[in-house]
């Protein structure tokens, strides 16, 4: 992971352990639901931009300045979930064998579910719905989620 985005990870992480650690000191206090919610919009958020600036990067590399705001546009500025359905048509339109081995690699892997898990959460919370998920599961779907970047980057840096 390039280390831009390690370090993006990292913050997250220690924003995660944190506030898991308050929750657990103090599970009845009345900010624990808006900690909960702020771990699902913190989290999803990181993986989504971590996901668009790893492709950003590796097709911007050498290009044209015409190309490079191109991109920016269509990818960093652009708003999607970080759904593997999204990661997937993306790839589908830069390459793809690169699409056909994401979903390869992705297929009923349990991660898969807990990227959906996160966006889902974050959907519903956009929407005013309650967030009813622990911290901990919080936790594990990111780190799923993080698995699934992972997977990205080594077919995109073809490892």
């Amino acid at each position: 992971m390039n280390g831009n985005n390690k370090n993006i990870i990292d913050d997250c992480n220690n924003d995660l352990d944190k506030i898991r650690q308050f929750i657990n000191n103090d599970p009845l206090n009345s900010l624990c639901p808006y900690l909960i919610s702020y771990c699902v919009v913190r989290s999803c958020g990181c993986l989504e931009v971590c996901i668009k600036n790893l492709l950003f990067d590796y097709l911007s590399s050498g290009a044209r300045q015409e190309t490079i705001n191109y991109l920016e546009k269509q990818i960093v500025d652009s708003s999607w979930n970080p759904s593997c359905g999204n990661i997937q048509k993306i790839l589908e339109q830069v390459n793809p064998n690169w699409s056909r081995r994401f979903q390869d690699l992705t297929f009923g892997i349990s991660e898969k579910g807990d990227l959906k898990s996160l966006v889902n959460l974050r959907n519903d919370f956009a929407h005013g719905r309650q967030i009813t998920s622990t911290i901990a599961d919080i936790i594990s779907y990111f780190q799923g989620g993080c698995k699934i970047l992972n997977i990205l980057e080594q077919i995109i840096l073809n490892k």
